[in-house]
């Protein structure tokens, strides 16, 4: 929101400056999430299937993916119609040097011209025991009275 702010409060001081500003709307052509985590069930974590499509209809090529922190497993599944999707894991050995909630990113390389590079957040958090999902859930912290 303060980035948001910021550019907001440099497009009116530009409006001001230049009287007037023109400004060109520009709508890429893929689709996909800024921003993902992964959720713990049963004491697992979850994969997590990251979904790139194409306004124009044709699935995106993913040239390369990388995870510069190395802490997921990463397969780009076969496209479907204008779909082509990401299978991620968070790898066993990495829960250890995992910060709880800390972002990290993913990197995806396409063959979009506009967006030849795509750079998503991601989080992984820690799981909630018994008592402190009990405790979240009453609005209490774990082992309050």
């Amino acid at each position: 929101r303060d980035l948001l702010r910021l550019i907001n409060n440099i497009i009116d001081l530009a409006k001001v400056e230049s009287d007037g500003l023109a400004m060109e709307s520009v709508a890429f052509n893929l689709r996909y999430p800024k921003q993902f985590g992964f959720a713990w069930r049963n004491g697992q974590l979850l994969e997590r299937i990251i979904r790139i499509s194409t306004r124009r209809g044709d699935a995106p090529k993913i040239h390369r993916v990388q995870d510069p922190d190395g802490l997921l497993d990463i397969e780009v599944l076969e496209s479907e119609g204008p779909i082509t999707s990401i299978r991620t894991r968070v790898r066993e050995a990495a829960l250890e040097k995992i910060d709880d909630g800390a972002t990290h990113e993913l990197i995806v390389h396409t063959d979009d011209p506009d967006e030849p590079r795509l750079v998503l957040e991601y989080r992984v958090t820690a799981p909630l025991s018994r008592a402190g999902a009990a405790a979240a859930a009453r609005g209490s912290p774990a082992g309050s009275r």
